[in-house]
């Protein structure tokens, strides 16, 4: 598949009705960064709306205590809204899906990178994620990347001499993460995806239980789908729009990042 018609895939973004203020300017994001077919995709509401029916809709295991998602009916909307988004790609049979959260935004290595990523990504992929908070001590060992890191004048070289991304040098990942602000499946990931998460007998947060997955933790098991990761720290280390909490730039590892300013919608549990 070429980049281009990447783009023209349809491309979702999760957004609370009430929260318009978090809607400003959002589809332009979007479509300023390439993606053509945006629209918003109505989030699961944690103060109006009955998410014990809707858990029992999907048909949803027994919830448990990782990361307090219990009390934390916020990320019960979350994982729901993403739930309700694959169940509505599967349905309607569509190829190619992107997903955001409505915090996301692309920043100068999206527009000058992006395309080059995609091209040193193999294409046997489920899922693609563009964004992440990606877990580096998880990487393959012997990791050049890690080792890249851990001699800085060698990484900066190596960002010199191969200045496009590479897997060789671990720009292009398979590794454990966390954050579902910014990816991209195909209709077989959604179905994969959708499958795995509502045969697991235990729930909890769903970037939680995609990491775990990838992880393969005893609490559920192993995720099916290949994916893939981009990693932009070794070409860009210094990259400013990362932020400045590292609460937030350690989630800011892929191409695609989520604003400072408010935090992420779900982490705080804003539902």
């Amino acid at each position: 598949m070429e980049w281009e018609e990447l783009q023209r895939a349809p491309a979702f973004c999760i957004n609370l009705e009430r929260r318009d203020d978090r809607r400003e300017g959002l589809l332009d994001r979007l479509r300023g960064a390439g993606f053509e077919q945006v629209s918003i995709w109505p989030a699961v509401d944690a103060q109006s709306e009955n998410l014990e029916a809707l858990f029992e809709t999907h048909g949803l295991g027994t919830l448990i205590d990782v990361d307090r998602f219990p009390a934390r009916r916020g990320s019960q909307g979350a994982l729901l809204s993403h739930l309700g988004l694959l169940a509505h790609a599967i349905q309607h049979e569509l190829p190619l899906v992107h997903i955001f959260e409505d915090d996301v935004v692309f920043p100068p290595i999206w527009t000058s990178h992006a395309e080059a990523f995609y091209r040193a990504t193999p294409m046997d992929w489920d899922v693609l994620f563009l964004g992440s908070q990606l877990l580096y001590k998880h990487l393959p060992t012997p990791s050049l990347f890690r080792f890249l890191q851990r001699h800085p004048r060698l990484k900066s070289a190596s960002s010199r001499v191969i200045s496009r991304p590479t897997q060789l040098l671990q720009d292009i990942v398979r590794c454990p993460l966390f954050c579902t602000h910014a990816y991209t499946l195909t209709q077989a990931g959604c179905r994969l995806l959708y499958g795995w998460l509502t045969s697991q007998p235990v729930v909890y947060g769903y970037d939680y239980m995609i990491c775990d997955g990838m992880r393969n933790s005893s609490r559920v098991s192993p995720l099916p789908l290949k994916w893939y990761a981009w990693n932009s720290l070794r070409l860009f280390p210094d990259e400013p729009s990362r932020g400045v909490d590292p609460a937030i730039t350690q989630r800011n590892r892929g191409l695609v990042f989520q604003l400072e300013e408010d935090g992420p919608l779900w982490g705080g549990d804003k539902l």
